[in-house]
């Protein structure tokens, strides 16, 4: 049934465990088949070698919320380990609407061109361009106090503006390193 679906191409699929009772020849088999598979998938399974075989992306179902994480699981397991996890749920919570707009803006010839950068380096571009957002709010803000001239808040909202700036800037010499 399921070469049957794959086979009148849909656009988008909901697959629960598709590997549960399959022996290894048919779960490669399957693995080649959703690889080449060009719609979206969404898929829950327990088989962690399947999932980093076939994801790239992951949901995250954690407590009483759910996180996108745009790279795959095996990217998501590394920076677990290497992160504090609240810092990274933090990070993938952070404006996952924004995100995913962004990526449905992106016309389709340029999505297969942005994945000629490698994974690692799709991760730094995500964490800067969440990191630069505040830099953006401070930004208005200036723009909005020297419309009403009130000194002391300009001076204020310069001040929080340099500091998302300088936050910024830590936070791009600190990927540098990686």
């Amino acid at each position: 049934m399921l070469s049957e679906l794959i086979t009148g191409r849909p656009n988008f699929m909901l697959l629960d465990e598709p590997t549960n009772h399959m022996d290894i020849k048919a779960k490669e088999t399957l693995e080649a088949a959703f690889k080449a598979y060009t719609g979206t998938m969404l898929f829950v399974s327990h088989d962690r070698y399947f999932i980093s075989q076939v994801a790239d992306a992951i949901l995250v179902f954690e407590e009483d919320r759910v996180m996108y994480y745009p790279f795959g699981y095996e990217h998501y397991l590394t920076h677990c380990k290497t992160q504090d996890t609240e810092e990274l749920s933090a990070l993938m919570e952070a404006e996952n609407q924004a995100l995913v707009a962004g990526l449905r803006a992106v016309p389709k010839p340029e999505r297969h061109r942005l994945r000629e950068i490698n994974t690692e380096e799709a991760y730094i571009d995500w964490r800067l361009r969440l990191a630069a957002e505040p830099i953006e709010e401070a930004r208005a803000e200036v723009d909005r106090q020297l419309l009403i001239w009130d000194e002391e808040k300009l001076n204020e909202a310069i001040d929080n503006w340099t500091y998302e700036c300088l936050k910024w800037y830590d936070m791009y010499l600190e990927e540098l390193k990686l």
